[in-house]
């Protein structure tokens, strides 16, 4: 039987802690739905295989070679990363569902884990503030460009970022859509992702390839985040906000959001996810053999 160790949320920050201080290189990468279709391959039905890739990347089909490529490389960056955010056999949404088969028909090993939705805690609880506070250097990886305000919020900090593709169901009008995020940005960044040492903090937004990243990061010695969606808020972009989040190309729901301190510059918030209608991303986890 698969072992998953599930962690509560406000565990994560003690463990990013005290990898942070040894000086231990790190790697937090994050499965949603779109993940565990990928990883359910070849059981995921054609269909749902291509509408996950297409609305994450270039609409054009992939073949089964691609499929396979981007799956073996996902299921590598799960099992070296140290902190899987992912669902459970108790998720309400069955695309999210995880059983005991799920982990090992992917050939998943052993891992410590917690809620899928942990980079939300990160952000509103300040957890990822009070690290940054500490930081001296950071990448962004995102479709957005938010070095600016990324340097006016931590302007202690020597950033930079890598520019890629945002994911296709997300964009907005003025988004660079001209290259493909895979494999022509795919390749390119693995070779760009140079980190300097283990307290070099990578905060990666790269949707289904970002899991590869932290992984590569993590191998160079530096220390990965996959923050998602966050990247999208910093931006004023609320991509998690439902159907009204992009009306027409732009964002209707620019500086509004149903999470606390969601946004950069935000005062965080640590109680706020306990106020939320989602609050239940606080209750133990855990995963069980798929019902007969």
């Amino acid at each position: 039987m698969p072992s998953v160790n599930f962690i509560r949320l406000t565990d994560v920050e003690p463990l990013i802690k005290a990898r942070w201080a040894a000086k231990q290189p790190f790697s937090l990468v994050r499965i949603g739905d779109g993940e565990l279709s990928i990883l359910n391959h070849p059981k995921t039905s054609s269909e749902r295989m291509q509408f996950v890739l297409r609305r994450a990347m270039a609409d054009r089909p992939y073949s089964d070679e691609e499929v396979r490529s981007i799956r073996a490389g996902m299921i590598q960056a799960i099992n070296s990363a140290d902190l899987v955010g992912m669902h459970d056999s108790y998720e309400s949404n069955d695309l999210c569902l995880v059983y005991e088969d799920t982990i090992t028909d992917a050939g998943l090993d052993w891992m410590t884990a917690c809620h899928q939705a942990v980079h939300i805690y990160l952000q509103s609880a300040g957890v990822l503030d009070r690290l940054l506070r500490i930081a001296k250097r950071v990448t962004l990886v995102s479709g957005r460009d938010t070095l600016a305000q990324f340097q006016a919020a931590y302007p202690h900090i020597t950033a930079n970022q890598h520019l890629i593709p945002v994911e296709r169901q997300y964009k907005v009008d003025g988004d660079d859509m001209s290259q493909q995020h895979y494999p022509d940005v795919y390749e390119r960044m693995k070779q760009a992702l140079t980190p300097d040492g283990p307290c070099h903090l990578y905060l990666v937004g790269a949707g289904l390839l970002g899991k590869e990243y932290c992984s590569i990061i993590k191998a160079r010695g530096g220390f990965a985040l996959d923050i998602g969606s966050i990247c999208d808020y910093w931006a004023n972009v609320p991509t998690r906000e439902g159907k009204r989040a992009i009306v027409d190309g732009k964002a209707a729901l620019a500086g509004e959001s149903r999470w606390p301190a969601i946004f950069l510059g935000a005062e965080p918030d640590v109680d706020g996810i306990a106020k939320t209608p989602h609050r239940g991303m606080l209750r133990p986890l855990e995963i069980t053999a798929r019902p007969s």
